[in-house]
């Protein structure tokens, strides 16, 4: 037997003596239980029941009998080990032994243990030994069952007025308490210690068991209120904590929950349909706890929902899923009642988890709801928010977002449910509008509504199919996205548009809410949506189709009452419906607005500009921009109300509060719209005054002329840069319709108004001056012959404020572009048809040369091209345009491959640095001259002119017989022409010694000679054939010219008659080698264009017509529409054009013809849709390539809607100038650019121009808007600029420093001498 063995058996023999004092006998049984198993121990105790009990029970007497002052720890110790050893001897569960445990003595213990005054440890310590016995017995355990039924003391939980059906007794005598709690009262930590203890126990077996016993003892009283209503308890009973179960127990059995909710077994006991009413109204209470269980309130929550929305709980509850859904729900909603305000963030939180959680429902699970489980959902969260919001007084910025989040919420729940009914609505509408000066509710209203017009949008016009380029035509102000939850809705017409109706009637009346800013949103979602569905409108119905919403008549009540709001304080939800009703009626319409609504438009127009408010009036301006311009009918007669009031915005005011620069803008707009009208509809007239009916003064169209050009120039010295560059285009326009009138305008003289526009060239706005210059650019197009002293004027001044800008030592980077503009501007005036007197004028002429000559000596590169480039032109150009070669070439032009063959006799130099020459030799004596410069290749042919005069030259053979001519002896006179008489005349013209006439013995020696000579040549004439001479061997003392020595002999002889060769040249003429490389170099050169290229779409829409493939089909259009491309450049043949085709097919595939303009500075080939053919096998695609990639389209639209840019879509598309002809004979223009396009000119946007200078205008405007595209790019420069650079490239790479001998030497090599200079490619 081992020591441990021996050792047990030996303290068992101790326990079994009864001779041993119990005492120690109790001591010996702790000990052998510790070292005993548990089989060992179970043996000791079935073989020895009552012996063990005996000593235990004794041990216990004797602890009962310790005086009260030694009652310390040890004896508590002693105590608790007593406990502890009934309950092992419990756990052996002996069933012979089970009788044992009736014995009054076991109860008789716990009774003393569970009194009120043992301290916590040893009550815990019997409440386990208790839940062991009751386990053992597990039936027979009506006593135990009391005993457990006041075990838990549940008096700290107990407030007053709670009544407690169980509760600890208290000690008779507080010195018999076996172990008194004198430290303190009993705590709820405690009872929440013993409940854990016995949810410990009740987890591990029978869980069923242990739950229905705690349920009777303490759930109901926790719960009593649930337990009556499950008729488990009488009503009358009004014991329990009838007012919710104490947080600490609910956070206790939250947590128990939560540690059960994966057993399956424990989840079928607690879901019962006993239990699981119970569970229920846990979950209410656990939502309802004090915010300081948060935590558990969220556990809570997370619990249920998993629970009841899990795989397995359609399964497991079934039919009863959607009543417990219900009721869960409504506990959920219950958070939202709560009494604590929304500035605690704690609570924030609270709400923003149930808030996940009811949005779960809506989103995971709609189809799964039922109609009443919806119900649910939407009334119980109703209910709650109204409760709580229509109490609390909390600042709502103080919420963190929570009231936001809250609607959000409840008005989706709303919109989603498919239960709603019309008397829901109707309730709904009742609580909403109650809450109105809530900012959270109307705000998320709007929101809402919007969102919802987009659905309505999407269902009742359509879906766009294109991309949206640019965004929309109508600037479209609302920030409001759309929401893919309400999107994700099974949505039809019929539902879209019921619900739509509904929701803008949710909030009852708008022009009832009083808050001024509630108000404001309100109003403005109205504008938001009118907006949305005028866009629909635009970009979806067919020309015939009629309005499905007919928004006018349903907004337009609300608006109008709004805008007749007295009240001040909600000035801005007024202005608000200003914009809204402006938007209505200025905007192009495909369906004339009627007369009698526009009258009222009117009306209120007039009607709020005379109330001198500011805001109102800056709205008015900035909704009614176009009003003018879209050729209304009678709109003239807001036209004096509008011009003094925008007149006052230009008026400095320091007591007033300053316009928004955008409001300026606006106004400009007006005025753009307002100049071509009043210079040619002659019957245009307003009435000045409306202070009543019967007395009206009216202004004609020279005091409206009069009072828009005030306007202008008062504009014009405003402080913002964006505002002058609008009033510069419109005084350019105003400029030019007066130029093309030919008529005198005492309402507008030319001169001032091009003063005005010369003095913001010297701004320090760099922008501005950047504008002016351009605008002098549009002017100086419209210079006719009878214009010289306004081209003469403006050449002055550039050139003063150029020689300004160079005179100034720093100039900024905008600055030196402002002083490069300055040269470009002085060029275009040089060559347009007014320049003819310009350099008449020497002083001028001075000022101008000088200009440049501070231009090329200035350090800016780019100040130093734009002088060098307006030098080579102005020498070049001016009054030499066009060239003999036509206006579509700025330079010479060969047969390439001509000019490869003449490279054999070819020799290139560069002179002065920046000009490259090539000198050819011809066997006849001529030379050809090419020069490449910055601006073009120039070609010239010369040869060496001789004298008419007779040159004496050796006679080398002497005549023939017959070349001797025959004398008539009976002629005393030479006959008229005679070679003598000719002779004799040409020596009195050279000599001025007039000979005598010849006498008839001058005549007979001159015979007599004659017949001498004949004889002696008739002898010599056998000698000389029988000697055949070789005359080329005869030694000649004339010179022969006969050979050429040298492939260059003709090159050097131009190169020294014409200066190259002159002592001070030869450091500016430098030899190039000429090579393969030098060769590509130089045909890149040469297909650079000297002068800037332009490309443009021109685009002609009919009425009627809404899409890309049509409007690509039309292969003509009006006569209107004709006339302009006529007037915006002249129609060349493709196969014949030697200029700028931008890539048509001079071959004909693209068309036969097309529309082009040139000047000396710029090409401008368009690429007109009507006039290009259909490809066979795409049909489209060819006219798509040209005009796709083109960044500026011009739109000739006829059609009775505004151009939709994205009907023709692409990425290259930057800018647009639309035309639409006017009923009046004028045009309005419509400009639309990208974001990134900055200002362009000189057409504004809604500007109205008239016939005269609609294609000039449109063209300038169209060259300045590509400018911008093109400065936008990084690698862009000029055509100057590029070929001065690639000629530098060239001369840097090949130049030659060669010394005079080899330079000159190599000009005198015949031909089969080598040549450095040439190298043949």
């Amino acid at each position: 037997m081992s020591s441990s063995a021996s050792k047990k058996t030996k303290k068992v023999q101790k326990i079994v003596k009864d001779k041993i004092p119990p005492a120690k006998r109790f001591k010996t049984l702790l000990s052998y239980s510790t070292i005993a198993d548990g089989n060992e121990f179970q043996k000791l105790y079935s073989e020895n029941i009552d012996v063990l009990f005996s000593i235990v029970l004794e041990k216990w007497n004797e602890l009962e009998g310790v005086s009260p002052l030694k009652k310390g720890k040890t004896h508590i110790v002693e105590v608790l080990s007593v406990l502890e050893m009934l309950k092992k001897m419990v756990s052996t569960n002996a069933p012979a032994a089970k009788k044992k445990w009736k014995n009054d003595k076991v109860h008789s213990i716990l009774q003393q243990c569970f009194m009120a005054s043992v301290k916590p440890s040893v009550r815990i310590f019997a409440f386990r030994l208790l839940l062991s016995i009751i386990e053992l017995l597990h039936e027979d355990f009506d006593e135990e069952a009391k005993l457990f039924a006041s075990s838990i003391n549940l008096a700290p939980f107990a407030t007053s007025g709670i009544k407690l059906k169980n509760s600890p007794q208290e000690a008779k005598d507080p010195e018999n308490v076996v172990c008194p709690n004198t430290d303190a009262k009993p705590t709820k930590e405690d009872a929440i210690a013993m409940i854990d203890a016995f949810f410990e126990v009740a987890e591990k077996k029978d869980f069923e068991f242990w739950f229905v016993l705690f349920k009777e003892y303490y759930l109901s009283a926790f719960f009593p209120k649930t337990f009556q209503e499950l008729g488990m308890m009488y009503k009358s009973d009004d014991t329990g904590f009838q007012q919710g179960c104490p947080p600490e127990v609910v956070q206790c059995i939250t947590g128990s929950l939560s540690k059960w909710a994966s057993n399956p077994s424990i989840m079928d006991v607690l879901w019962n349909n006993n239990n699981a009413p119970l569970l229920i109204e846990i979950s209410r209470q656990s939502c309802l706890l004090p915010l300081a269980f948060n935590v558990t309130i969220f556990k809570s929550n997370e619990l249920f929902k998993q629970w009841l929305t899990d795989e397995t709980s359609s399964q497991r509850f079934g039919t009863r899923q959607q009543r417990y859904w219900q009721s869960y729900i409504n506990n959920v909603c219950a958070t939202f009642s709560r009494p604590e305000q929304l500035d605690n963030t704690v609570f924030q939180s609270v709400i923003k988890k149930s808030l996940l959680i009811i949005s779960s429902f809506a989103n995971e699970w709609p189809e799964e709801m039922d109609n009443n489980t919806w119900i649910t959902l939407q009334s119980a969260f109703l209910r709650n928010v109204h409760v709580y919001f229509s109490g609390c007084s909390t600042n709502e910025s103080e919420m963190g977002g929570s009231p936001d989040s809250i609607f959000h919420t409840l008005f989706y729940v709303w919109i989603k449910s498919p239960a709603t009914t019309k008397e829901m609505w109707s309730g709904f509408q009742s609580q909403m509008s109650s809450l109105v000066e809530w900012k959270a509710v109307v705000v998320q209203w709007k929101e809402k509504f919007v969102q919802l017009t987009y659905i309505l949008k999407d269902f009742i016009y359509g879906v766009v199919k294109h991309a949206e380029l640019f965004g929309r035509v109508r600037k479209t102000v609302t920030a409001i996205t759309r929401d893919s939850n309400l999107d994700a809705i099974p949505w039809n017409a019929e539902r879209i548009t019921e619900v739509w109706f509904i929701m803008l009637e949710i909030l009852g009346n708008l022009n009832h809410i009083h808050n001024p800013i509630n108000h404001q949103i309100a109003i403005s979602s109205v504008q938001e949506s009118t907006d949305l569905l005028a866009q629909a409108e635009l970009e979806t119905l067919k020309f015939d189709e009629s309005q499905p919403i007919p928004f006018m008549g349903v907004f337009l009540p609300i608006l109008l009452e709004a805008c007749n709001n007295p009240d001040n304080a909600k000035i801005k939800g007024r202005l608000a419906a200003y914009n809204a009703v402006c938007d209505m009626f200025c905007h192009q319409s495909f369906k004339p607005i009627d007369v009698q609504l526009l009258s009222h438009f009117y009306r209120i127009v007039i009607s709020a500009l005379k109330e001198q408010h500011p805001q109102i009036i800056w709205q008015l301006i900035s909704g009614c921009r176009n009003v003018f311009s879209l050729d209304l009918p009678g709109s003239y007669i807001l036209i004096p109300q509008f011009l003094v009031e925008i007149e006052n915005l230009f008026q400095s005011n320091p007591q007033t509060e300053a316009p928004p620069n955008d409001c300026l803008i606006d106004a400009i707009t007006i005025v753009a719209s307002l100049i071509a009208p009043s210079l040619h509809l002659n019957a245009l007239s307003a009435p000045s005054s409306f202070k009543n009916s019967t007395s009206l003064s009216w202004m004609s169209p020279q005091d409206i002329q009069k009072k828009l050009k005030e306007i202008i120039n008062l504009a014009l010295k405003h402080k913002n840069g964006s505002v002058v560059q609008h009033a510069l285009c419109c005084i350019t326009a105003f400029i030019c319709d007066v130029i093309t009138m030919n008529v005198d305008n005492p309402s507008f003289q030319l001169g001032p108004a091009i003063e005005e526009i010369l003095a913001q060239t010297s701004q320090t706005n760099s922008d501005v001056c950047n504008t002016a210059l351009d605008c002098l650019n549009s002017v100086s197009a419209f210079f006719t012959n009878s214009h010289g002293n306004l081209c003469t004027k403006v050449m002055a001044s550039l050139c003063e404020t150029t020689l300004y800008l160079l005179s100034r030592s720093n100039l900024l980077p905008p600055e030196e572009v402002v002083a490069t503009n300055h040269f470009y501007t002085m060029l275009e005036c040089l060559v347009s048809n007014g320049s003819h007197l310009v350099l008449n004028d020497n002083s001028l002429a001075s000022r101008i040369f000088l200009s440049i000559q501070k231009g090329l000596e200035h350090h800016s590169t780019i100040v130093k091209e734009a002088a060098e480039s307006v030098m080579i032109h102005l020498l070049e150009v001016y009054n030499n345009f066009p060239y003999p070669s036509g206006a579509e070439r700025s330079d010479s032009h060969i047969d390439s491959s001509s000019e490869e063959n003449e490279e054999q006799n070819s020799i290139y130099y560069v002179n002065n640095g920046h000009t490259i020459l090539r000198l050819t030799s011809f066997p006849n004596k001529t030379v050809k001259i090419i020069s490449r410069n910055s601006v073009g290749k120039h070609i010239w042919t010369l040869s060496t002119l001789t004298s008419s005069k007779l040159v004496s030259a050796p006679l080398y053979n002497l005549p023939s017989e017959k070349d001797v001519p025959s004398v008539d002896h009976k002629r005393r006179q030479q006959p008229k022409g005679n070679a003598v008489s000719k002779l004799v005349e040409r020596i009195s013209k050279v000599t001025n010694v007039q000979l005598e006439k010849t006498s008839p013995e001058f005549d007979k020696a001159i015979l007599a000679c004659s017949n001498e000579l004949k004889l002696q040549s008739e002898k010599e004439k056998p000698f000389i054939d029988s000697f055949q001479l070789d005359q080329s061997k005869i030694l000649r003392c004339f010179p022969s010219m006969d050979v050429i020595a040298s492939h260059f002999q003709s090159n050097r002889l131009f190169s020294i008659q014409f200066g190259l060769f002159n002592i001070d040249n030869l450091e500016n003429l430098k030899p190039i080698s000429y090579q393969p490389k030098t060769k590509s170099l130089i045909s890149d050169l040469d297909s650079i264009p000297s002068r800037e290229l332009h490309k443009f779409g021109i685009i002609y829409v009919p009425e009627g017509q809404e899409d890309q493939k049509s409007i690509y089909r039309n292969r003509g259009g009006s006569e209107e529409y004709d006339d302009f491309i006529h007037s915006i450049g002249w129609e060349i043949n493709l196969n014949q054009h030697r200029g700028y085709l931008a890539g048509l097919d001079p071959l004909g595939s693209s068309g036969p013809t097309t529309i082009y303009y040139s000047n000396p500075l710029v090409e401008v080939t368009f690429h007109v849709i009507t006039k290009m053919i259909d490809a066979e096998i795409n049909p489209l695609s060819e006219k798509k390539k040209f005009i796709g990639n083109d960044a500026v389209h011009i739109v000739w639209s006829e059609h009775p809607r505004d151009y939709n840019p994205s009907v023709i879509t692409t990425q290259f598309n930057d800018a647009h100038i639309v035309i639409y002809p006017n009923r009046n004979g004028l045009y309005r223009i419509q400009i639309i650019r990208k974001e990134k396009i900055g200002f362009f000119g000189p057409l504004l946007d809604e500007m109205v121009v008239s016939r005269r200078t609609l294609a000039t205008l449109v063209r300038q405007t169209a060259i300045n808007a590509n400018k911008n595209v093109r400065t936008t790019s990084k690698v862009y420069a000029r055509q100057t600029a590029l070929r001065k650079e690639l000629i530098q490239d060239i001369v840097e790479k090949f130049r030659e420093d060669q010394p005079l001998d080899e330079m000159f030497g190599k000009l005198f090599q015949d031909e089969s001498a080598s040549s450095v200079l040439l190298t043949e490619a």
